[in-house]
């Protein structure tokens, strides 16, 4: 769903309406929130969205363990979240590349080739999800709950442009119900 389209227009306004109903209520409305970014999110095909919520998952288990155990773990966690963003990004590419070689050096290949579509805002929420295991090495932040988590990495008005805010800013965003 583009943002310039009135099928977004309809669907925000729905959004606040019911978000600024619910804004004081500290239970509810990081659920709403997280709800309605699966939804907007889900609009871009549901393999996307599976991917989304396991790289969710998948990274908070790793802030928890950077919490934890330190240095190693967080440099595990970028690795990580690089490479699955590499993955996605450059797999085409390197596919690609690899059989134009082959065929510069006379040795055709008749390769049957995995296309990868690559999803939307994956740059941004991997960025995310590694400025976060940052903030939680240094001790700037403490590990979150899972909602909010969740919230602060597939928010649905940043997570395909941006801006990749850091969490200590976000965060307080979330709970306050004045803003």
């Amino acid at each position: 769903m583009q943002f310039t389209t009135l099928q977004f227009f309809l669907f925000f306004l729905g959004v606040f309406f019911v978000a600024t109903l619910l804004k004081n209520s500290k239970k509810f409305y990081p659920v709403f929130l997280l709800l309605v970014s699966a939804s907007f999110y889900l609009f871009f095909g549901v393999n996307f969205s599976i991917i989304l919520a396991l790289n969710i998952v998948c990274n908070y288990f790793l802030l928890k363990s950077v919490d934890k155990i330190g240095k190693k773990a967080l440099v595990i966690s970028v690795v990580l979240n690089i490479l699955f963003l590499a993955a996605f990004k450059y797999y085409n590419f390197g596919i690609d590349s690899f059989l134009q070689v082959l065929n510069a050096l006379n040795m055709p290949a008749d390769i049957r080739v995995l296309r990868i579509l690559i999803p939307v805002g994956i740059s941004f929420y991997t960025f995310r999800n590694i400025s976060h295991l940052v903030d939680c090495y240094r001790k700037e932040l403490p590990v979150p709950t899972f909602i909010d988590y969740a919230n602060y990495v597939a928010l649905f008005p940043q997570i395909m442009s941006g801006p990749i805010v850091r969490a200590k800013d976000f965060y307080p965003y979330l709970h306050d119900p004045n803003r």
